[in-house]
């Protein structure tokens, strides 16, 4: 470093120099060294002047580097390096001919690097169309959009491309959020990831995450459902990755808890179907699915009420298979017995199950979630009020030392009862 000279002011001084030699020249390739220097650098900001003469040059010379994928990969990693340093990437690339090229770049297949270079700068242009809600004006990045959507299309489904699939699937989603799109725009992208749930295991658990996250985003993809659509998910929620179960099974939790989504269920034999992952699934004795779907088929109760009598009513719960469940199962059971009490009265549509029921309720009474365990008292009285036999009594012995006062005022009053 020259004497008297501070690390910025010679790094500043050697960027124009950089610039110096690429204005004197007529082809992209001068942009290398430049992107070699800029890489190496740990620089905290650098003047806007500076990234605008970056920006300028590019747009002048961007056009020569069509044929070229390392030119190509240096004047696009430029290009964002320059825009963390604008007030506003958008505006500026707006007055430039730079995005037609990324079009461009996009519809000949980059490589790798490339691409993911393309998809930072996209994801720099969306934030600060966000952060300026500049609507309407960002309808120009719709049309790269499309072109990443045809990547998709084109893209080798397997692992060594798993991450490269999310991020362009990531960058597509961010450039709808941001053009605010209305959600029937999701149809032919939700339709295409489903298709991909058929890839190998750790590409369908990426794009099963990439779903739930959206939903966590409130993103309306229920309106794009599709019957095939949902008994892909009811199967992943069986499958033997972890990963796949928790994020399939977190989907179809979501979906049945909108009540708009209650016909499509109906419409479709959905109910049926996640009765039949319960029968099959204890069956097998492996209970993987079992809680979500017993949580699915209670959120649609909560909204028919008749849909409390076919699920009482099914064979799954005229059979034994139900009976010595273990607690993850009965803690999900216990709520449709709530439920069914509740818009039941005095004639809930269990009766003919009343062994089960029993088992059940003593079993989340020694649950450690106290929401779990006030359901089955409630349950347990109601039980006692009908006159229906329950040898709970040790039981509720159990949870009468409890430090909560709630709790044990009513255990208390209860072992009087059937004591």
């Amino acid at each position: 470093m020259t004497e008297g000279i501070s690390f910025e002011e010679e790094t500043l001084s050697q960027i124009s120099i950089l610039l110096d030699g690429i204005h004197m020249s007529d082809t992209a390739d001068s942009f290398g060294a430049l992107n070699a220097y800029l890489s190496e650098i740990k620089f905290p900001s650098i003047p806007e002047i500076i990234s605008s003469r970056i920006i300028h040059e590019a747009n002048r010379l961007i056009e020569s580097s069509v044929d070229d994928d390392n030119t190509k990969l240096s004047i696009v990693t430029c290009i964002a390096f320059a825009f963390r340093f604008i007030p506003s990437p958008f505006e500026t690339i707006s007055e430039t001919t730079i995005l037609p090229y990324i079009s461009m770049f996009l519809e000949n297949e980059p490589d790798v690097p490339l691409l993911n270079q393309i998809l930072e700068l996209l994801n720099i242009l969306c934030i600060d169309c966000q952060k300026h809600n500049y609507g309407e004006k960002a309808l120009v990045l719709e049309y790269l959009q499309s072109n990443l959507l045809v990547i998709i299309y084109n893209i080798d489904i397997d692992e060594e491309n798993a991450d490269v699939l999310i991020s362009v699937l990531s960058v597509i989603m961010t450039i709808s959020h941001t053009i605010n799109q209305t959600p029937t725009r999701y149809q032919s992208l939700f339709d295409l990831l489903i298709l991909l749930l058929d890839s190998p295991l750790q590409i369908s658990e990426k794009i099963l995450e990439f779903l739930y996250n959206l939903l966590q985003k409130h993103i309306n993809l229920y309106s794009c459902l599709q019957e095939n659509d949902v008994t892909s998910l009811i199967e992943f929620s069986k499958c033997d990755s972890y990963l796949a179960q928790r994020y399939s099974s977190s989907i179809l939790i979501y979906l049945t808890s909108k009540q708009e989504n209650l016909q499509f269920f109906m419409d479709n034999g959905l109910f049926d179907i996640l009765l039949t992952t319960i029968h099959e699934d204890i069956s097998k004795k492996s209970n993987v699915a079992c809680s979500p779907m017993f949580e699915c088929i209670y959120n649609l109760s909560q909204f028919d009420k008749d849909l409390i009598e076919v699920f009482f009513q099914s064979d799954l719960l005229n059979s034994d298979a139900l009976l010595g469940v273990p607690y993850s199962i009965s803690k999900s059971l216990i709520k449709l017995i709530d439920l069914a009490i509740k818009n039941f009265a005095d004639n809930p549509p269990f009766l003919n199950n009343i062994q089960l029921v029993v088992e059940v309720t003593k079993t989340c009474l020694l649950s450690d979630d106290k929401e779990i365990v006030m359901i089955s008292l409630d349950i347990l009285e109601q039980l006692i009020h009908q006159n229906i036999e329950v040898d709970a009594a040790d039981t509720l012995a159990c949870l009468s030392e409890s430090e909560d006062p709630d709790l044990s005022e009513r255990v208390a009053k209860l072992l009087e009862i059937v004591s």
